[in-house]
């Protein structure tokens, strides 16, 4: 038992783990894929402005190599497959299938719907975080929060068309916008127990 007239000493409880780092690491690899353009053929992937005009990627090349989706992804729309490739970049293949909640290689389809509901955390419009993923229309397309205002959020769009063809581009809308139909948040808990 302490004496009556012991000092009163108040320890801060331990800090809660935040994965800052982290998610800036993937933001900063989907913010420097923007202006990248989709290719007409296999040709010139690594150029981010070289042969314009279709959906070859570097993206679907590097995954299609790891076996990562059910299939070969390259020459389509790839929304889910350049934020994956994110992903992989940032955090390397077994931890970005960890985060993103993907079942074992070559088993995973690159639909929106499937790649949203794998993922499975909703977020209320009201917290969105950088590093969560915006599902647009009926599983139409999926985007990467790249920032958040607390009314707007900043958005990396892989896939995103012009009139020379699908590029990479960044949006700003509300979380609250019609076409905003779920957001989901990668599983950030596997980083407590996986070394980055």
């Amino acid at each position: 038992m302490l004496p009556a007239d012991a000092p009163t000493v108040i320890l801060d409880p331990p800090a809660a783990k935040t994965f800052d780092g982290e998610v800036k690491r993937l933001i900063d690899i989907a913010n420097s894929e923007v202006g990248y353009r989709g290719k007409r053929s296999a040709n010139k992937l690594d150029d981010a402005n070289a042969n314009p005009g279709g959906c070859f990627t570097k993206y679907a090349r590097d995954l299609d190599a790891l076996n990562w989706f059910y299939g070969k992804k390259q020459g389509y729309a790839y929304c889910t497959v350049g934020i994956t490739w994110s992903f992989v970049q940032a955090f390397g293949a077994e931890l970005a299938r960890k985060l993103l909640k993907q079942p074992t290689r070559n088993n995973f389809a690159a639909d929106v719907g499937f790649f949203a509901d794998y993922i499975g955390t909703k977020v209320k419009p009201t917290e969105v975080q950088e590093g969560d993923i915006v599902v647009l229309g009926k599983d139409d397309h999926v985007e990467l929060v790249v920032g958040f205002s607390g009314e707007y959020m900043v958005c990396v769009s892989f896939n995103s068309t012009d009139g020379a063809g699908s590029f990479v581009n960044r949006c700003v809308f509300s979380p609250k916008h019609q076409n905003v139909s779920r957001i989901v948040r990668p599983d950030w808990s596997v980083l407590l127990t996986e070394e980055v």
